[in-house]
């Protein structure tokens, strides 16, 4: 699904880590994640303005939140807490 003409809100989303997000207060990592939600079982896909098509760049968001929940990759936040 592709949105065009919308405000970055998430007001369905009860944690504190959303609470205040907008365009210019977009504080997640890499456009995606939020690093006060532990652990990582949500992804924003597609608050990214990139130069070209956004169909590829969310494509390839979607394939790094995959392999995040299946912990094919750790995040470098998770990578510091852990050692």
């Amino acid at each position: 699904m592709v949105c065009v003409g919308y405000t970055v809100s998430f007001p369905f989303i009860k944690h504190e880590a959303f609470r205040g997000l907008s365009e210019t207060n977009l504080n997640l990592y890499k456009y995606m994640f939020a690093p006060a939600l532990q652990p990582q079982t949500l992804a924003i896909i597609g608050c990214v303005d990139p130069l070209g098509p956004c169909p590829p760049v969310m494509e390839m968001q979607c394939r790094v939140a995959v392999k995040v929940f299946k912990v094919c990759y750790v995040l470098y936040w998770q990578a510091l807490i852990s050692n």
